[in-house]
Parts: C-alpha cells; structure tokens; sequence
C-alpha cells in the first residue's frame, strides 16, 4: 500500500477536496466520501496500526444516533419502510465517518488548519455565483417585478442546489474560520479577510435565514469578548458600525426587510398569510409536533410513522386554511428525535452534542465551539441530519475536530 511519506503529500489535497466538496453536486460528494473512506480503512488495514477500544467504544458512542434507525426497522410496517430506507441511506455518514476519522488519526498527523481556506473559498464563489445568476436572469428577462424573498431564496436554491438555511450554517461556519485563521491565510494582507468577509455578510442578510443570523450573532459576541484582541473602546466602535450597516441594509434592499418584517408582522399577529410568511408556517408545524408529543413523548412514534403522522396533520389544515399546505418535517432537530425514538433517543441525541461540547472545551479549539453553537442554534428549526448537506456537514467536522487534534498553535 501507499507508503508514510506518499500519504504525508496526499493528506493536503484529501483536506481540501473533502471541504470543497460541500459545494459541488451531492453526487460528487458522495463519491468522494465513498473514496475516502474505503482508501482509509485499506490503509489503516495494511499498515498493520493498532485501534485501541476505546477509540473504538468512543466513534461508536458518536454515531450511535444511527443505529436507532436500524433498530426501528423491524417495528415498522412493511408499507411504511420506504421513508425509513430513504433516511437510512442519507444518514449513514452519521455512523461511519467517526470510525473513518479515527482511523485516519492513526496515518497522518497533518493539521487540517492551512485549508480551511478552500471551505471559505467555496462558500465565497457560491454566493457569487448564484446571486451573479439571478441578477443576470433579472435582466436578461427585463423583467419589471421587484424580487419578493420567496422568488429569490427560490432561484438561489435552484442555482446553487444547496436549501438558504444550510447554505447560511455555510457562511457562519466560513466566517467563523476568517475570524480565527485570518490573519495566516492572508498575512499582511488582512484588508483582504475583510473583504471576503463582507461579501460573505451581504450574501448571508439577502438570504436571511433566521437561524444562521442568530447563531452568527452569538459567534460575534463570544468572538468580542474573548478572540478580538482589540481595544474596549475599538469594539464598541466596530458594533455601532456594523449596527448601522444592518440598518442601512434593511431599509435599503427590499428582500432583505422583507424577511425581517416577517417577524414583526408575527409579532403583532398581523399576517394569516402561512404561504409567504414563513413564522406562522413555523406556528403550524411547532403546534403540530407538540400535539405528537404530549401522545408520544416516552416511546416515540418511529422515523416513518412521525412523518405520516405530520403528513395527515397538514391534509387537515389545508382544508380550514383553504389552500394546500403541502408536506413538512418538524422543522427541529430535537423534536425530530424525541418523536422518532421516544425519551431515549432525545436523551442520546443530547448526549452526544455534550460530548462534542466538552471535547471542544477540553482541545480549546475555538473553532470546534463555532461549529456547535451554529449546529445547535439551527437544530430548533431544521431537521439538519436528514438532508445530506446538513448530515455531512455535522458528521464530517464533528469526526475531524474530535479525533484529529489542531497540533499547530502558530
């Protein structure tokens, strides 16, 4: 097989296709995983290393999550499997990539810090990209309508192909890594971080999704209180600042206060609108998982079961709203295991975001905490492990930050 120093020049570009891969077609990535990951356990095979078992108990306590998955399968009927092998298949990242890791731990001892920068890079040339297209189609259609924020979250998904609220965990997680790692990706030229940065802002407020801007807010407060070496006084100056640049961005692009209005006219509880407005479709769908709970809160109602039991509650209530309402997840990642797999699968599922949390803490590896705290914000309204570009993203960096160490403090 491949020998110690060969994989030493291979392991830079694994790291970087691995974070780029966030940004081209799900097939590729899935190809790409499915390519490291046979390379890696070949690998750990034939160099004849020794996985001790705890490294073994600990990769299998994180991807333990998915094994409920596998233990519902029998108590499901026949006719409801289909959703449940779909889910089975999306997730299986979730179990596998903290062994691959662990692994990999075992046959380099390369840092994953100097590529980050292809992450920030994709998500860069991502928002470029897609707001460049639906500007160019704006125009090329000559079009006399303003773009609603429905149309243009829509025309961004259909362009990039990755849903506004995953792509803004994107854009918090690469800002996130700017804040961190700037000043070694750019050195004397950190006017240039800043840029990127701003761009990456602008892109993430037309999009606004909710989530990732108050995850965002939260990583800038940490951030002003324990990573920005500034003055007391230049802090304060920089929050002002960027205070009245949102101001400036509400009041002057229009798809941008549209969203927020949203959440006054909520508010106020001036809007009965469940289409466009999409905090009284998130009303129904919280009422709706709540109504499941009180019923099934001990024993869960099972992956397949929950979501025909979702699917019958918004039939329903598109005949009193007098219009289709379609089909919806819970919409929260906690919820969704509560419901799926009872008071155990809840207490699991918490369980092993404190574990990452500790870890975190125990390595002080800023960017590790970044990453949860975005995670656990969006957790409360995205089912974030059942699309691939939100399991992927959790079970990759969560298995990178956990059992490959920072090494280089420089």
């Amino acid at each position: 097989m491949t020998s110690d120093s060969t994989i030493q020049k291979i392991v830079p570009w694994i790291y970087r296709l691995l974070f780029i891969s966030f940004f081209l077609p799900m097939k590729w990535q899935t190809g790409m995983l499915i390519v490291f990951a046979v390379a890696v356990a070949m690998q750990f095979l034939f160099s004849q290393r020794n996985l001790h078992k705890n490294e073994f108990l600990v990769a299998l306590l994180l991807g333990s999550g998915y094994l409920l998955y596998l233990v519902w399968l029998p108590m499901t009927p026949a006719i409801s499997r289909t959703e449940l092998f779909s889910l089975i298949e999306r997730k299986f990242s979730l179990f596998i990539l903290p062994f691959i890791f662990v692994l990999f731990s075992k046959l380099s001892s390369s840092s994953w810090k100097p590529h980050l920068s292809w992450f920030v890079g994709g998500t860069l040339a991502t928002a470029l990209y897609g707001n460049a297209m639906i500007l160019y189609e704006q125009v090329s259609t000559k079009s006399s309508f303003a773009l609603n924020h429905v149309a243009y979250r829509v025309a961004f998904e259909r362009l990039t192909h990755i849903h506004p609220t995953y792509f803004g965990m994107y854009i918090c997680f690469a800002i996130g890594i700017l804040w961190i790692y700037g000043a070694y990706f750019f050195k004397h030229r950190l006017w240039l971080s800043i840029v990127i940065q701003l761009l990456l802002l602008i892109a993430l407020l037309l999009l606004m999704p909710k989530a990732a801007i108050l995850a965002l807010c939260l990583l800038f407060a940490y951030a002003m209180l324990f990573l920005f070496k500034i003055s007391r006084s230049k802090k304060i100056y920089l929050s002002l600042l960027l205070i009245c640049g949102l101001c400036l961005f509400y009041i002057a692009i229009p798809v941008a206060h549209q969203r927020i209005d949203e959440v006054f006219f909520f508010a106020e509880n001036n809007s009965p609108d469940v289409i466009n407005n999409s905090m009284n479709m998130r009303r129904l769908i919280f009422q709706a998982d709540l109504s499941l709970l009180q019923k099934h809160w001990l024993l869960g109602l099972g992956p397949s079961q929950l979501q025909e039991q979702l699917n019958l509650f918004f039939y329903l209530s598109s005949f009193y709203a007098g219009q289709a309402l379609g089909s919806y997840n819970t919409h929260n990642e906690y919820l969704n295991q509560w419901l799926s797999f009872g008071l155990i699968g809840a207490i699991l599922f918490i369980f092993i975001l404190f574990m990452h949390y500790r870890k975190a803490f125990t390595t002080k590896n800023t960017l590790y905490l970044f990453l949860l705290i975005i995670l656990s914000v969006t957790f409360f309204t995205e089912n974030i492990l059942s699309r691939q570009h939100g399991v992927v993203f959790f079970s990759l960096f969560t298995s990178l930050f956990f059992f490959i160490p920072a090494i280089s403090k420089k």
